[in-house]
């Protein structure tokens, strides 16, 4: 029955991020049923790990677990200028990481569950294709440059902005885990549906004109393929360069703030929609602040945006504290400086099991892991957004299952086998 919930949980997932008119509390139907299916794969893995404890906890989770009881204990201390929505999105990630290391046994399970991973896009992904297509899901149009950004079937540009580049990364490590790993061949047909799935998914990455979701996706293909096909990244590139220079006009129509601060008509701290102004603001607030907020932070979910929508209680005795438009940044600014020491070690332990994986795996999970990285430093982005936070650690999973042996280690190992047989065998002959 658990595994059954873990497939149902996967195919789910990508579905749960439409947009829906009714809710309750502030969450959409979907995020109301997503964390209380969260929570129910908690309890059902608590129970498990009390009555049968085979899987010791590992130096990852017990960094998430530290991160788990310092939100816990900022939450208590600044309760008034904390947000409980906040708090929840922000650990609920972490323990379905936990819970799903526990349930994830083996490479072909996790593939399994990767593809129905994809499968719950397919629906989102045609919806959301045909839905452009008529013109329809407007999210925004920029009043300066008239660029219309959609947002389709989703909730805001950037949820459906994000959605699309992290399918196109999910597409590459199935077929990288299928055909290098596993070492099976894909039929045609389904190989011209993964593309398909990635054009249509590009497709809608640039109508949402996602820049972060830009970024992030030139990173992973840069990091997967230097590791994985040398070639194919020249190739890549070139493509791209003659592609950028025939689409350039365009390509200024969408940075248009950054080419201006870089030609000098606009100051720097105004490009990229204000963000080094943003993060200049909040710094010098986490400056001031006292000795306790420094090490605490502000309180969960204490932000406003710079548009001046509030998203929580904001304590004015520190001066307005802005959303971050930065993950390490917003993780320093709500849980203090001991909240983000133990944030970046989590990605650090993360980054050293994904060194320790095979070639093949490790170029495409080390291209995901800095795609994650450089669009958190560059908007909100998995740490402060409860759906892909938790979708980025339901991939993670594999990073510590049972080490894959190689051929050579399999061919050292009968070779053992059989000198133990010969020498056994021997023995008997002796005596």
């Amino acid at each position: 029955m658990f595994e059954t919930l873990i497939s149902i949980f996967y195919l789910a997932r990508p579905i749960m991020f439409v947009d829906v008119p009714f809710g309750i509390g502030g969450l959409n139907f979907f995020e109301l049923v997503t964390m209380v299916f969260s929570l129910v794969l908690v309890m059902i893995t608590a129970r498990t790990i009390l009555s049968n404890n085979k899987k010791g906890i590992t130096n990852l989770e017990l960094s998430m677990l530290a991160f788990i009881m310092w939100c816990t204990f900022v939450m208590l201390v600044f309760y008034q200028h904390s947000n409980f929505k906040s708090y929840v999105q922000w650990i609920l990630p972490l323990f379905t990481y936990m819970v799903l290391k526990r349930s994830v046994s083996s490479r072909e399970q996790y593939i399994k569950l990767i593809k129905l991973l994809l499968l719950g896009f397919v629906i989102p992904l045609l919806w959301n294709f045909v839905t452009i297509l008529q013109g329809k899901g407007l999210g925004m149009e920029i009043y300066w440059t008239g660029l219309k950004r959609y947002s389709g079937v989703y909730s805001n540009i950037h949820t459906m902005g994000h959605n699309m580049g992290l399918l196109v990364m999910v597409v590459s490590i199935y077929y990288v885990l299928t055909t290098d790993v596993l070492g099976k061949a894909l039929k045609t047909s389904y190989k011209i549906l993964l593309l398909l799935m990635v054009l249509i998914a590009l497709y809608c990455l640039y109508k949402s004109q996602t820049r972060t979701v830009y970024v992030g996706l030139a990173v992973f293909m840069v990091v997967w393929l230097f590791y994985y096909n040398k070639k194919m990244l020249v190739g890549l590139i070139l493509f791209s360069v003659i592609g950028l220079i025939g689409v350039s006009s365009k390509v200024e129509t969408i940075f248009f703030d950054v080419k201006e601060a870089l030609e000098g008509q606009r100051d720097i701290e105004r490009a990229g929609s204000g963000r080094p102004f943003i993060w200049m603001h909040n710094l010098e607030i986490f400056m001031d602040v006292g000795v306790e907020k420094k090490l605490a932070g502000v309180g969960i979910g204490n932000t406003k945006s710079a548009a001046g929508v509030d998203r929580g209680t904001v304590d004015e005795g520190v001066g307005v504290v802005w959303n971050s438009h930065n993950d390490y940044l917003g993780v320093l600014m709500e849980t203090g400086v001991v909240g983000f020491v133990i944030q970046l070690v989590i990605y650090l332990l993360i980054f050293q099991k994904i060194r320790k994986l095979s070639p093949k795996e490790k170029s495409v999970f080390l291209g995901l892991f800095c795609a994650i990285v450089a669009m958190n430093l560059l908007s909100n982005s998995y740490i402060s957004r409860f759906g892909l936070a938790q979708m980025f650690f339901m991939i993670l999973v594999y990073i510590e299952l049972p080490r894959l042996k190689t051929t050579t280690e399999e061919t050292k190992e009968a070779v053992v086998k059989n000198d133990d047989k010969r020498r056994g065998f021997q023995s008997v002959r002796l005596r």
